[in-house]
């Protein structure tokens, strides 16, 4: 299971905080790619590690949306920094595993839904730059908003193993220059030229496929995005 395990958790009284112990990483995802720039990829990371990677994320994110029937349950923060990096203690190689973790911003209807402005299902508790275009003025997050994000995430992963940290880095720069919003034009559905350019790098140089399924976890219309689920089986 892609998701880090926790061991116990506990909550302060004077605050009211909750607190979760999880097991010790590596890195996060973010220092792993910044700790392996090589370009255009580092040697003990290929392309069918990474999709496997991305396939497991995603049935992480499946495990989390539909682990408790009849509720509503979203991560709401997936980024680099929120998806730890481990070292399999059962591969001969130390192959690594992206697990996902950090539940700060996570939600859950456990008892009766709350869809009003400021609730916990209420888009002003996230932010820029993975957030999904649904959280534009307060409005609603569902589980198909962590699935723009692992797209936003794994778009990032093919630019670093792909083109370099260096590039991604310049990327990010240009991504933001006069942006707020993330991934998409201010107040359009509209993904920003930047993101289109990488896609069509994508769909231009042999990942047709990979292209396709980044594309279709960043449509602006929520009905029309896959699952998590789906992503898992297209990926």
């Amino acid at each position: 299971m892609h998701i880090a395990k926790i061991f116990c958790g506990f909550t302060f009284t004077k605050n009211g905080a909750y607190y979760l112990v999880s097991a010790p990483a590596d890195c996060d995802l973010e220092d792993f790619m910044q700790q392996n720039p090589s370009n255009p990829r580092p040697d003990h990371v290929n392309f069918t590690w990474l999709l496997a990677q991305f396939r497991g994320l995603a049935n992480a994110l499946h495990a989390i949306h539909t682990g408790i029937p009849g509720k509503f349950v979203a991560h709401r923060d997936i980024k680099p920094a929120n998806i730890l990096v481990f070292t399999d203690p059962n591969s001969s190689t130390r192959d690594k595993v992206l697990k996902v973790s950090d539940w700060g911003s996570a939600i859950s209807d456990l008892h009766e839904p709350n869809t009003e402005p400021g609730s916990p299902r209420s888009c002003t508790h996230v932010g820029p730059p993975y957030y999904a275009p649904e959280c534009r003025n307060d409005g609603m997050s569902s589980r198909k908003h962590d699935v723009w994000s692992l797209g936003c995430v794994l778009l990032e992963v093919l630019i670093w193993w792909l083109k370099g940290w260096e590039y991604l880095v310049e990327w990010r720069v240009r991504r933001n220059e006069g942006n707020e919003e993330g991934f998409w034009k201010d107040g359009k559905d509209e993904l920003l030229d930047q993101v289109e350019d990488e896609l069509e790098w994508l769909q231009k140089n042999g990942f047709p496929n990979t292209r396709r399924v980044v594309a279709e976890m960043q449509r602006f219309e929520e009905g029309k995005r896959l699952t998590a689920e789906e992503v898992a089986r297209r990926i």
